[in-house]
């Protein structure tokens, strides 16, 4: 059902800021903006963004067997300390981590974060992982920390679309998959590998420096 519905949900009222939401059927985000405490997706629920935003200040968690459409939709973590939780590969319009404290991602097994837009650490936001995951920059999309990255994990970056903005950063490894155009616009670290699999692949560094570990290579 659609989430303005009064009839899509158990309680015969449209979810608002303090509530814990529960989707275990299909539901489709038909307004602009949804903002809710906790949302939870069971292994039978199914929810798709359509283009809209879904703005949660408490814990996110998409449980296994659960479907989550997110690609051209929004995700805004507005709250405190919170943990977003997914078992499998979802493909994010915008992902942005805001409010305050630390917001950990959790990707139980799979580890691969795809984005087609943005990716965005907040200000005053401290991001952490669970594991070492990989972040996938498809299309045109940009990643910016503003925030600091707290954890002893760190993310190796996938470049997989055409051009891309990269501001702040703390990488294991950076891989170029095709032609793309990076444009760095901040320094940023990195530990391991730089790789690129296309001859036709940029990096503007535009005056930033790059610091790099102990352990790095760097083939190109």
């Amino acid at each position: 059902g659609n989430w303005s519905s009064t009839s899509t949900w158990s309680t015969g009222t449209v979810p608002g800021p303090a509530d814990n939401v529960e989707i275990e059927h299909a539901v489709t985000l038909d307004i602009a903006t949804a903002d809710v405490f906790g949302l939870t997706i069971t292994n039978s629920g199914n929810l798709s963004l359509g283009g809209n935003e879904i703005m949660v200040s408490g814990e996110f968690d998409a449980q296994s067997g659960s479907t989550f459409s997110a690609g051209g939709g929004t995700i805004r973590l507005d709250g405190g300390n919170q943990t977003y939780r997914h078992a499998g590969d979802i493909t994010h319009g915008n992902l942005i981590l805001g409010g305050t404290g630390t917001k950990t991602l959790d990707y139980f097994s799979n580890n691969i974060l795809f984005v087609e837009d943005l990716l965005q650490v907040s200000t005053g936001v401290q991001l952490s992982f669970t594991d070492t995951p990989e972040i996938v920059l498809n299309n045109n999309s940009d990643f910016e920390n503003r925030g600091t990255i707290t954890s002893t994990e760190k993310w190796s970056l996938i470049v997989d679309g055409t051009s891309h903005d990269v501001e702040g950063g703390d990488f294991e490894n950076v891989s170029f998959q095709t032609g793309a155009t990076v444009n760095q616009l901040s320094d940023f670290n990195y530990d391991g590998e730089v790789t690129t699999l296309s001859i036709a692949a940029t990096w503007n560094m535009n005056g930033h420096n790059i610091d790099l570990g102990t352990d790095w290579t760097f083939d190109a």
